[in-house]
């Protein structure tokens, strides 16, 4: 009962991420639409916004659980899922999509990580791109700052231990700009994607003709390896692999 609250409750956002005072309006105008369950004129406003080619992780969200409203578990995945690359760690993110992935039909366990890769994606993930270079950006404009002064202070000939500072945020810089650099990197390489269709068979290899593996359903996510013509061999949490036509899943 307390996750279904979750869905409910969650209604006021920030769109510090949406430009235009139109979007902002759309924003507001779709979360009245929510608040007063009406999920369908809801959804509209919040697809306005994203004509406009604007996201963020709250617009996302808000777009996963209006899905969800409507009973629709696929898109709400594909949005939820959105949400949670941009809100790394949100608990509001994390709760509904364990809420969407209990009521799927697809169960599906996923092979437990060595706990060193758990704990590095822990960090590397704590916080937003978008955050992180902030916090990188700023370090740096402190560092700038810290050496202006040295010279000043120099200038005049007064000792300081401002040296040891400046090496403490260039330190600090540095790995943010490791940590930027690492997400950067993952998320490029990564490709996941979410089963729009109903129902779609996996293949053993490229190509209807082949031997039929299992079937997966909407709402699964999977992650994508290779491309081959219009089919996409997929992984699945459990290591289950796969062929499958590409036109029945969306990208992240």
């Amino acid at each position: 009962m307390k996750y279904i609250l979750v869905i409910t409750a969650i209604l006021t956002f920030s769109v510090s991420t949406l430009s235009g005072q139109s979007a902002q309006h759309l924003f507001e105008q779709a979360n009245q639409a929510y608040q007063n369950q009406d999920f369908q004129a809801a959804l509209e406003f919040y697809q306005e916004i994203l004509k406009q080619n604007l996201e963020s992780g709250e617009l996302y969200f808000n777009l996963g659980n209006v899905y969800y409203r409507l009973n629709n578990p696929a898109p709400a995945r594909l949005y939820y899922e959105k949400a949670a690359r941009l809100l790394p760690g949100d608990e509001a993110v994390q709760t509904n999509i364990g809420l969407l992935k209990s009521r799927l039909t697809d169960q599906i366990e996923e092979t437990p990580r060595f706990f060193l890769d758990q704990w590095l994606m822990r960090v590397l993930y704590l916080l937003s791109l978008n955050r992180l270079l902030w916090i990188f950006a700023l370090l740096w404009v402190g560092l700038l700052l810290i050496w202006l002064w040295h010279l000043y202070l120099v200038k005049f000939r007064q000792g300081t231990g401002i040296r040891s500072a400046a090496l403490v945020f260039s330190v600090i810089a540095g790995l943010v700009l490791l940590v930027t650099g690492a997400r950067l990197m993952i998320d490029q390489n990564r490709q996941e994607a979410v089963i729009m269709a109903a129902a779609v068979t996996v293949h053993t290899a490229p190509g209807a003709p082949s031997t039929e593996a299992f079937v997966l359903h909407e709402g699964t996510k999977v992650s994508i390896l290779r491309r081959q013509d219009k089919w996409l061999e997929i992984r699945l949490n459990d290591g289950k692999t796969g062929w499958l036509p590409e036109e029945n899943l969306i990208k992240i």
